[in-house]
């Protein structure tokens, strides 16, 4: 479960010709594409220009061509069966922009050329505007590029807890003091209800708790995610709240399997920072939604939605 990284590049330049005391325009080139620049791939190119006062009645209309560019998807128009070029046409009243989709089917550090009326007027096609890369490029990223998850939440896994308030659960916070093993277990049984792969039982309480078991999968907002369950009850640890101190181990332990998610259910309320913690872990790992928490209230309401107490 996973969202490919949008990839941006901005070129600054200044149109300067001989003749003219101030530049005729400063130009604003914005690029973006899925992952990387690459050959055989559309990359969306904005342009915006900021055109010297006095000089848009001399300048427009203006377009954007990248001569060693095509349109995307590529369309044949002309007799001799080329392609149609990268073409950006900028807007002929504020603001001066454009908009387009092209590709390259080279490799290499390309420029552009800017057409005023029609016709060719400033030559930068041997600039470094744009540099693309060999699109064999994507192959290699998809081994090395780590997966983010999307983000989501208890009820994107459980639904049913939507159906219990927190005033209703709060009168039943004391049902979960000092049950560590029924605690589980009972999570254990919801998630088999909700068709999640099985978890074997423990033999007996310990601070490892669920972080030893194997990892598992429940589809969620359509799609097979694979989830590591770490519960923390009172008898875990000995502070009144729980700390990154008292989890860290379990929360790396379950890091091992690559899971989609962690999910850490806990009887005590985290200290102040704990939350921010865990997004730290979470990035340090590359995958910034990793671990979804829940607090007290809401393994209570997790209990009550799916009537075991």
């Amino acid at each position: 479960m996973s969202t490919k990284t949008k990839l941006e590049h901005f070129f600054n330049d200044i149109w300067i010709e001989k003749g003219y005391k101030d530049p005729l325009a400063v130009i604003t080139f914005k690029f973006s594409s899925e992952e990387a620049f690459t050959t055989n791939y559309p990359i969306n190119v904005k342009v915006t220009i900021l055109i010297t006062k006095g000089l848009q009645k001399e300048l427009l209309p203006l377009r954007i061509i990248f001569p060693d560019s095509f349109k995307h998807p590529q369309e044949i128009t002309s007799p001799s069966g080329t392609p149609t070029a990268g073409i950006v046409k900028i807007r002929s009243s504020p603001p001066y922009e454009g908009e387009a989709v092209i590709e390259f089917t080279q490799s290499g550090s390309f420029g552009y050329i800017i057409f005023s009326k029609n016709k060719p007027r400033y030559y930068a096609a041997n600039r470094n505007v744009i540099t693309i890369s060999p699109y064999d490029t994507r192959a290699i990223l998809e081994k090395i590029t780590p997966k983010h998850s999307d983000p989501i939440n208890l009820s994107d896994i459980f639904p049913k807890i939507t159906t219990i308030k927190d005033s209703n659960a709060s009168v039943n916070m004391d049902k979960i003091i000092g049950k560590e093993k029924w605690l589980q277990d009972n999570f254990r049984k919801i998630l088999r209800e909700e068709g999640s792969s099985p978890i074997p039982q423990r033999g007996k309480d310990s601070a490892h708790e669920v972080a030893d078991v194997e990892i598992f999968n429940k589809e969620v907002k359509g799609k097979i995610c694979s989830f590591a369950l770490i519960v923390k009850g009172f008898k875990s640890f000995k502070r009144k709240k729980l700390t990154w101190k008292d989890i860290a181990h379990q929360v790396t332990k379950a890091y091992r399997g690559k899971p989609d998610y962690i999910l850490v259910l806990s009887a005590k309320e985290p200290v102040d920072g704990l939350i921010t913690k865990f997004r730290e872990y979470a990035i340090s790992v590359n995958n910034k939604n990793l671990i979804i928490f829940g607090p007290p209230l809401d393994c209570i309401r997790l209990l009550m939605s799916y009537k075991i107490i």
